[in-house]
């Protein structure tokens, strides 16, 4: 300790200072306190409530949408793919996965609900039988979500289905020798052609017909049943009770 009027070492803080000769007893009662320390600053990150919260938020990885569809199988029956009925499951998938992953995940999921999965190299399809690669009429590669937006349908309402590469080409053989065998048929020929009119009839009655081999209308109606037609007359026929059932009563 140093005395504060001429700065000479003090080593006991009674009465006066022995240089200067001034009363120095009040250092006495400086001398008996602790000093306070100094509050210092710290490199260490807040661990604060709400910092914490934000870190963890942070770090946390975003956990992926999962979404449920429905899968089924086709096979080839009487010559063509039909749906397998009893097969169509639910799915829970991400909704940007392609069609290589979802054939995964549904071949899977049939597996698993101890379904009999047939040997062999399999295929995805669209409900009309085609090969899963592209969403329908582009060149944009599948995705669950691309097809969700292009089909207009939710989740939920989607249906694809799987297949063995063996009996999607069996299909396509088949497909190609009806084609043969219709133009080899000149009257079967003449029935084709003669629904022209009828099928754009049909489609402004809110319909949707389809011509299947060898002359026969598939009527999907609005409520999503279905009505089979089997002649050119038949049609004419049904078409007259749709337009007399629509006209306004008198």
């Amino acid at each position: 300790m140093y005395c504060p009027f001429c700065g000479s070492s003090v080593t006991a803080p009674h009465g006066v200072c022995g240089v200067c000769g001034r009363d120095i007893t009040f250092l006495k009662d400086v001398a008996d306190k602790v000093p306070e320390e100094m509050p210092t600053t710290s490199a260490q990150p807040s661990t604060s409530a709400a910092g914490s919260s934000a870190v963890v938020y942070l770090s946390r990885e975003k956990k992926q949408k999962i979404v449920k569809i429905s899968v089924g199988v086709m096979r080839m029956m009487d010559g063509f793919l039909r749906p397998v009925r009893g097969r169509l499951l639910p799915l829970d998938v991400e909704p940007q996965w392609s069609c290589q992953e979802l054939l995964a995940a549904a071949i899977k999921n049939q597996k698993d609900f101890k379904q009999v999965v047939e040997d062999g190299a399999h295929v995805l399809l669209y409900p009309d039988a085609r090969e899963i690669t592209n969403i329908p009429g582009t060149d944009i590669p599948f995705t669950v979500e691309m097809y969700k937006k292009t089909s207009g349908k939710p989740y939920q309402r989607i249906a694809l289905y799987i297949c063995t590469v063996e009996d999607l080409e069996n299909s396509c053989v088949a497909y190609c020798a009806q084609q043969i065998q219709v133009l080899k048929d000149p009257e079967v020929m003449s029935q084709r052609v003669e629904y022209k009119d009828t099928i754009k009839e049909l489609y402004k009655l809110g319909l949707k017909p389809a011509l299947l081999f060898p002359a026969q209308l598939r009527l999907t109606l609005p409520g999503g049943g279905r009505k089979w037609i089997s002649s050119v007359e038949e049609a004419k026929k049904y078409i007259a009770t749709l337009q007399k059932s629509s006209e306004p009563q008198k």
